[in-house]
């Protein structure tokens, strides 16, 4: 007996897949009164093995204390000294126990100069070391065993109720937590296009997308969305994005050409029939297939 096949294609619909990037965070530094100058989120877990990334286009500092960026309960900090010196803290309540610098020691293997573009920073920890990129590239590392982070988050300035000083003056955007270690080749993944929200060991990511209002919406499902306050404020001026970047091009006969295929998860995945499919093509474009086949 032959088999029958039944083979249809069905375009459900066409949606844009290429990431854009028309907003970020801007901070304007001259907020001494506490919580003003920062945006305030719930509880993360990132336990032992984790990793933050976030870019960032810093301004004229307005004093000599040292400019937070991403404070975790004040068990782990980031910031800013100086226009050349960036700083990351892992310790008991902020107190600086143990800090891996950029621009400041003669452990890194090459001095930052200068922050006035947009940089992107990504701290990694694993449980023995502390370990900070700039643009992909390592900096500087800091032997710091033992330590988990769990607790509140603040951008832009210290631990709840701190009396000023301490507020970032410049630019953030897409602000990822994981708590897993990302690879160096993942790094340079999310620096050239960012995460979704579906990947795997996201704890939280904000893009600051809205544009408006005082949220930003957590891009995972753990909605950990941030509240602005008094001193932040929405800017258009944003680092690029390039999402095509080291995707191989499947079919080179056609001008608009598949460069995956994924689920509705967002995991690639290979040809599978009966299945909403997405299909993500080379000029930005993406839309969902459901082939029959019996």
């Amino acid at each position: 007996m032959k088999r029958l096949l039944l083979l249809i294609t069905i375009c459900i619909s066409s949606v844009s897949f290429g990431q854009t990037n028309n907003f970020s965070l801007e901070f304007d530094g001259n907020n001494f009164n506490a919580n003003d100058g920062r945006v305030e989120f719930g509880n993360v877990n990132l336990g032992n093995n984790f990793t933050v990334c976030f870019w960032v286009k810093d301004s004229t500092h307005l004093n000599s204390y040292f400019h937070e960026l991403v404070n975790i309960n004040g068990d782990f900090t980031t910031g800013f000294y100086s226009d050349t010196i960036f700083g990351v803290n892992i310790g008991s309540g902020g107190i600086n126990n143990n800090w891996a610098l950029s621009g400041a020691n003669t452990d890194c293997p090459q001095t930052v100069s200068s922050f006035k573009y947009w940089s992107y920073f990504s701290i990694l920890y694993n449980n023995d070391s502390l370990k900070v990129y700039i643009n992909s590239e390592l900096q500087s590392q800091y032997y710091a065993p033992g330590y988990t982070i769990n607790g509140y988050l603040l951008l832009g300035d210290r631990v709840f109720n701190s009396s000023g000083n301490y507020n970032h003056n410049g630019k953030m955007d897409d602000v990822s937590l994981w708590n897993v270690v990302l690879s160096e080749e993942e790094i340079q993944d999310y620096m050239n296009c960012p995460p979704t929200g579906n990947e795997t060991g996201l704890v939280g990511y904000w893009n600051f997308e809205e544009g408006t209002g005082t949220t930003t919406t957590d891009q995972t499902t753990n909605g950990n969305n941030g509240t602005l306050n008094v001193g932040v404020t929405w800017s258009t001026d944003v680092p690029a994005y390039n999402c095509n970047v080291g995707i191989t091009e499947l079919n080179s006969n056609q001008p608009k050409k598949l460069i995956k295929i994924v689920n509705l998860l967002g995991q690639e995945v290979e040809y599978t029939p009966n299945t909403v499919l997405i299909y993500q093509y080379s000029d930005g474009t993406s839309e969902k297939v459901f082939t029959i086949e019996d």
